[in-house]
């Protein structure tokens, strides 16, 4: 196997086996990753300088994994309903299913987390105003965007502690009526 293949393989398992770490208890020592992830100790500081240089490419994985599912809600043309359905659908899921993800976004400071969330509420105000140029009596992009991203908040919080919740999140039934809310506004 190239050496390029071998360092990517190794420097890959790392990251997942930090993000396994953190997920079992909060964070990540050096010598659980090692243990996890099957290499020796100087494997990993080929790879990282260290702890925080570890835990921040866990965080950039996780980051860039949620700017790729955000690349897809921002492309999507159905319509705003259907397409935070299928946002929520997928990040969720990914949720659940994706440690690097979960443990990444756990990591994440609290200015981070705004951030993430202001420009996730920009992208969907844009995506309602866009919709609304056709539908004069739909709640204001910025009101409809705060409610959405609320929504999606709450329910990635909630499912840190009980993971049912983002089963709940995937229902399409929820995503229905968040739909006809941003379609009524005396729904909102």
């Amino acid at each position: 196997m190239p050496t390029q293949a071998r360092g990517y393989r190794t420097r890959s398992a790392l990251v997942l086996a930090a993000a396994h770490e953190v997920d079992r208890t909060g964070d990540a020592s050096m010598s659980g990753v090692c243990r996890r992830a099957g290499v020796s100790r100087g494997a990993l500081s080929h790879h990282f300088s260290g702890k925080q240089d570890l835990l921040r490419a866990l965080r950039d994985e996780a980051r860039g994994t949620l700017r790729l599912l955000l690349r897809h809600f921002v492309a999507d043309r159905r319509p705003v309903a259907e397409a935070l359905c299928r946002l929520a659908e997928q990040l969720f899921r990914r949720l659940r299913q994706d440690v690097v993800l979960r443990s990444g976004l756990a990591l994440l400071d609290p200015r981070e987390v705004a951030a993430l969330q202001a420009q996730f509420t920009c992208l969907v105000r844009r995506r309602i105003a866009r919709e609304q140029r056709t539908a004069a009596s739909a709640p204001g992009p910025a009101q409809a965007a705060t409610l959405v991203v609320s929504v999606f908040g709450g329910l990635e919080a909630l499912g840190r502690r009980d993971p049912r919740w983002w089963y709940l999140a995937e229902s399409v039934g929820l995503w229905q009526q968040l739909g006809r809310a941003l379609a009524e506004p005396e729904a909102v």
